[in-house]
């Protein structure tokens, strides 16, 4: 999987856009959860994705794998991802990995119990705060997240057992792999060398004075791709919000047997986690006996004594959040019609009822309403509303601080702008653009300057003076030393300067701000050729990276000894030879090397 996460930090290039990412998305669960009659028995492989061990593997089970590999990604990112045809087929690669490497976890009998999928999604830095399990965090994923998925807690909580059950596979692989004493040696030297370097850091306002854009430039720019530019469906609504904190001092609870109860029936969230390791013996087959050493997650549950006031604190905001919502219960069954049809203005029902009504500019369903704290669910019910004299106004909406009730005005759909609508944005986009471009021509320059001056014996400096740049010089130091060092650019440079020898120019290191050139003036080999304490430290990291590399190759291996077939990537392919898309040849299906 962090193969995987790497390729697709390199596929991702544009800003990642919710709406994309869930029509793409939602759409292939569409199709693959849609199936055509079938007769007899022909059902099984009417509905199969492809063939492993000479077995169909249905739609269902291939669109799960794919989901939780896609999950994974999230997760890994942090956010949704813009699906593109090129991660789609890296999604399904890994997916089709994941499911034969399932199969052999269960064979292996390797799990997850609940406490381990529970103590996983708790120690999960997305749903944290201040280094504590947050419910609400987790909530709101589940909620707003999932739920626009089309997928439910449990499903999930299926794909983290998933998840540990192969984290366990690998690390059994893990403990096949041997270092050869050479390579911590050759990683030890890297790390222990010692380095003078020069480098520069070069910026778009570093050549910013050779770049200029007309009005005339822009408009080409929007033409070359008006759809960067589309306005997204957005709504306009109003609403009236009722302050929780208004109830907190009347809805106060003291009542430690209330508390206990709560503290009983949200015992997950008093749960603390820490990491063990455990081992696992006599899981290969007969004649085989392998220990192997796994890291899990062991719950610590904290006792009611140590929470008491963080409970009846919890109880009380409850309790004040649950009389908000009454209040606006109340208002929004005022604005429900009678039975002749009659019903308030949404404006004049909330004059009666004391509450000030608030209108918002057009909004998209990613975007974060200024002033409003539901977070996307805001979002989420203000986009279903409706302009039928019932369904135009929401239910409460429960935030952590207000509850709303939402009105609609009205719904804008999504349109490509014309280039005047958007004009200045444009500008700004194409400026971007002609600046980063720039950047990047200046910096090729630069660096055929810089390999010609140092091959001719003439100083880094003397290639940079053209364009008024200045290296930075960095002396006497070693990578082991480089987290101590207070440098903006010493991990990107790092990166460049390792594989360098004395006296050579290193590639252009892009970073998010600038592209970096690095020349090592100086590296001089250490003198110790014992590596001492660092050794097993070193060997854990080497270990841990070929293990990464070798369970991708080891998922391939099990493909290739199950015959893989992938009907829908050779149906395509046929398809694009001119040939009929029925049957798939199993030696036409990918034949990945043995990793042994």
């Amino acid at each position: 999987m962090p193969m995987l996460i790497s390729k697709f930090h390199r596929l991702i290039q544009s800003r990642l856009l919710w709406a994309t990412f869930l029509i793409v998305i939602v759409f292939s669960f569409v199709i693959w959860g849609t199936q055509m009659p079938n007769q007899g028995a022909n059902a099984e492989e009417a509905n199969a994705e492809g063939k492993l061990n000479d077995k169909w593997v249905s739609r269902d089970e291939f669109r799960q794998a794919y989901f939780d590999t896609y999950m994974s990604v999230v997760l890994a990112v942090g956010q949704p991802i813009n699906m593109t045809e090129k991660i789609d087929e890296e999604i399904r690669k890994s997916a089709w990995r994941r499911i034969v490497a399932m199969k052999q976890a269960r064979d292996l009998g390797l799990g997850a119990s609940d406490d381990e999928v529970r103590a996983t999604i708790q120690a999960h830095p997305g749903f944290s705060t201040d280094g504590r399990f947050n419910p609400s965090q987790y909530n709101g994923f589940v909620q707003n997240f999932l739920a626009n998925l089309g997928f439910s807690e449990l499903q999930f909580e299926e794909h983290v057992r998933g998840e540990i059950a192969l984290q366990k596979l690998q690390y059994m692989v893990q403990q096949a792999v041997l270092i050869p004493p050479s390579d911590i040696n050759r990683t030890f030297s890297s790390l222990s060398d010692t380095f003078d370097i020069e480098y520069v850091a070069m910026t778009v306002t570093n050549f910013e004075k050779d770049v200029s854009v007309t009005r005339e430039d822009a408009h080409k720019y929007f033409l070359s791709d008006p759809e960067q530019f589309k306005i997204p469906d957005r709504v306009r609504v109003k609403y009236v919000e009722i302050p929780v904190q208004k109830y907190i001092a009347d809805m106060t609870v003291t009542n430690e047997d209330d508390a206990l109860a709560y503290y009983d029936e949200h015992i997950d969230d008093y749960r603390v986690t820490n990491t063990v390791s455990e081992t696992v013996t006599n899981l290969l087959a007969a004649g085989s006996n392998m220990v192997a050493t796994v890291v899990t997650s062991k719950v610590v549950t904290l006792d009611f004594d140590t929470v008491k006031t963080n409970v009846l604190t919890a109880l009380t905001l409850q309790a004040a959040r649950d009389r908000a919502a009454d209040v606006a219960t109340d208002f929004v069954v005022a604005l429900a019609p009678d039975r002749d049809g009659n019903s308030p203005k949404f404006e004049d029902a909330a004059q009666k009822a004391g509450l000030e009504v608030k209108k918002l500019e057009p909004f998209a369903f990613e975007d974060e309403v200024p002033g409003v704290d539901a977070g996307l669910m805001f979002n989420h019910v203000a986009f279903n509303l409706t302009s039928a004299p019932d369904e135009y106004f929401s239910d409460a909406v429960v935030g952590s601080n207000h509850v709303y009730v939402i009105a609609l005005d009205e719904k804008l759909p999504a349109r490509v702008p014309e280039f005047d609508e958007v004009a200045d944005k444009v500008m700004v986009a194409a400026r971007e653009n002609a600046l980063a471009e720039n950047l990047s021509k200046k910096a090729n320059e630069i660096r055929e300057a810089a390999i010609k001056a140092v091959d001719e014996g003439k100083p880094f400096e003397q290639a940079l003076t053209p364009y008024n740049l200045q290296p930075v010089a960095m002396t006497n130091f070693t990578a082991a030393e480089a987290s101590e060092l207070t440098n903006d650019y010493i991990d990107i440079v790092l990166r460049g300067i390792l594989p360098r020898n004395q006296g050579e120019v290193t590639d252009l290191l892009s970073t998010e701000d600038a592209v970096v050139i690095a020349y090592v003036a100086k590296r001089v080999p250490s003198t110790d050729v014992t590596v001492g304490a660092m050794k097993q430290q070193i060997e854990q990291t080497v270990k841990r990276q070929r293990a990464r590399i070798l369970f991708e190759d080891y998922q391939d291996y099990l493909l290739k000894q199950a015959k893989f077939v992938d009907r829908a990537k050779a149906a395509a392919d046929m398809e694009e030879e001119g040939g009929g898309t029925d049957e798939v040849p199993e030696e036409d299906a990918p034949q990945p090397e043995d990793p042994t």
